[in-house]
This record gives C-alpha cells, sequence and structure tokens, in this order.
C-alpha cells in the first residue's frame, strides 16, 4: 500500500522448528526518498501455530494439510 513517498507492507511466513509449526509476521513502512524506498520501521510477531487437518497445506501443494505436511 503507498500514499505518495510513504508505503505500508505486510508480511507472514510459516516455518516449523522442532517439530512444531510457527509463523513470522510484519508490518513495515518504508519512505522513498530520491526514487528509492527506505525501510523506516516495523513490527514483528513470531508465534505458534497449528493449522487444522482441512486446512490447505502451508507448503502450497493445493493439498490438505493432513495429507501432505501434517
Amino acid at each position: 500500500d503507498t500514499n505518495g513517498d510513504r508505503g505500508r507492507v505486510h508480511f507472514r511466513a510459516y516455518y516449523r522448528a522442532g517439530g512444531q509449526w510457527r509463523f513470522l509476521e510484519e508490518h513495515s513502512e518504508f519512505v522513498r526518498e530520491s526514487g528509492r524506498w527506505f525501510y523506516v520501521s516495523g513490527e514483528t510477531r513470531d508465534e505458534s501455530f497449528k493449522p487444522g487437518r482441512n486446512d490447505a497445506c502451508l507448503c502450497g501443494s493445493g493439498r490438505k494439510f493432513k495429507r501432505c505436511c501434517g
């Protein structure tokens, strides 16, 4: 999302650590100076996550979690 020379980015990345699913999420602020974007600040969250058995798999295969990485 941009507003002139300021922008915001949100992302969430899933990963497995020690047999447990977790996610890292960040809401970031950027500013454009002389045509280039620079990171200003961000708020992060790193938490455990338990996908449901019938949810789509986090690996992107398109299969159900229980039939893929579960």
